[in-house]
């Protein structure tokens, strides 16, 4: 048995790219705000007995803005996967895809693993 050949083709295209990356930092950013105003409301209320403060309103902004961007990348994300392309979802999770979709979509690959 031949070990297959390793095939040199870039995996994802530039555009794929950034939007990963913007997704990425879109959830990080959501990520932080959220436990910046955790651990702001903590600190208020454990030190102060109330709970007011332009800080914790400012952050509060700031998250709830970053939800659009996120959103805007996300569900774009989630109608290609699940509703554009339905076969490509059955094979992320089966790890199956029917033999046509294999040639039509990814004709380098296809001849490499039949032959």
């Amino acid at each position: 048995m031949q070990p297959s050949k390793i095939m040199h083709i870039k995996r994802h295209m530039l555009m794929v790219r950034i939007i990963y990356w913007a997704n990425a930092f879109c959830f990080v950013s959501l990520l932080i705000s959220a436990l910046a105003l955790l651990g702001i409301k903590n600190y208020e209320v454990n030190y102060w007995g109330y709970f007011y403060s332009m800080t914790f309103l400012w952050h509060g902004n700031l998250h709830d803005y970053l939800i659009i961007p996120y959103l805007l990348l996300f569900l774009p994300h989630l109608y290609l996967a699940l509703i554009a392309y339905p076969i490509t979802f059955i094979g992320m999770i089966t790890g199956y895809v029917p033999k046509e979709y294999a040639q039509k979509r990814h004709q380098k690959w296809y001849q490499d693993k039949v032959g």
